[in-house]
């Protein structure tokens, strides 16, 4: 099999005898080439990853097996072959591209972390954006041409704020959210840099001390603010409180139940009921003097107030 990236034939004349300033011929898209005895066997294998029905791709890029207008017989359908090249031409001319220059190699993009059994590209193509589920955020994550440490990623141009704050907080992202594994296709200046960043799973962007430290220098110095936007309100670092990790549920008790102390005749201690023992003068004198002299008798303090 040959893959070839060339201009997408609109018609039965050959391609090379035709004027290629058409711009049907300049829309272009992935050709698949094979042996004539192999169409039919390559076609259908294909076809298990990249038909109509497909919902799940290989490496998460989305792609459809469209037929050559040769093996079109309909007149119908030949009609419909020209749509599919629109649509073609308007996916390229709206889709945006963006790159990262913090990958040390791009050769481990489909390496696989064999606790999850996923690959770095693999992880980033399931994520889908906030406001359509059920879509993938990236469209396609490759290595640039001719280049081994560029990534180059193309999205849906509504995706593109969610997207570029992903890119920039790829480290945390991967480290908080147990891919430390694809870390290492990241250079060591990336990974310094980014070392005590934080992934905010809720704005769905890295949270730094660098981000923390400009807005709060906008918080400062209002005296000095000539401009037409206030002065925003600086938020206190211990000003986020966490949920208790222990949470008390004190059941309502009947008063009735509750034992009253005036009803008791002996304190609450260890001692039994009946077994009390109360001390005269007269006790404590013998005890004193029964002690030897470098002994001196220690008084039991009671803790409880009278009532």
């Amino acid at each position: 099999m040959g893959v070839k990236w060339k201009p997408i034939g609109a018609t039965t004349a050959n391609i090379k005898q035709k004027d290629l300033t058409s711009s049907e011929e300049k829309v272009k898209a992935l050709h698949i080439e094979c042996a004539v005895d192999r169409l039919q066997d390559v076609r259908d294998k294909l076809n298990v990853w990249y038909s109509s029905t497909s919902r799940r791709f290989p490496d998460g890029t989305k792609m459809r097996l469209v037929p050559t207008i040769n093996s079109v017989t309909s007149m119908n359908n030949k009609t419909k072959f020209a749509s599919c090249i629109a649509h073609q031409a308007a996916l390229h001319a709206g889709l945006v591209s963006t790159i990262t220059r913090e990958i040390s190699t791009n050769m481990l993009l489909d390496r696989k972390d064999l606790s999850t059994k996923k690959s770095f590209r693999k992880v980033l193509m399931e994520i889908t954006p906030e406001q359509k589920r059920g879509t993938s955020l990236f469209h396609t994550i490759d290595h640039q041409f001719k280049s081994d440490v560029i990534v180059n990623f193309q999205l849906h141009p509504e995706h593109a704020l969610e997207a570029h704050n992903l890119i920039a907080g790829l480290v945390p992202f991967l480290k908080d959210n147990g891919h430390s594994f694809h870390l290492k296709v990241f250079n060591p200046e990336a990974l310094q840099r980014q070392a005590k960043a934080r992934w905010n799973a809720i704005t769905r962007e890295a949270d730094s001390k660098t981000d923390a430290e400009l807005a709060n220098l906008l918080a400062e110095d209002d005296d000095l603010n000539f401009t037409d936007e206030p002065t925003t309100e600086k938020v206190a670092a211990n000003s986020t409180s966490q949920d208790p990790l222990v949470e008390m549920q004190v059941p309502s008790f009947p008063l009735d139940l509750i034992p009253s102390m005036q009803a008791e005749e002996d304190s609450i201690s260890t001692f039994h009921p009946g077994n009390t023992i109360n001390l005269t003068d007269e006790q404590d004198e013998e005890e004193e003097n029964a002690l030897p002299p470098n002994v001196t008798k220690t008084v039991p303090v009671s803790i409880l107030k009278p009532s």
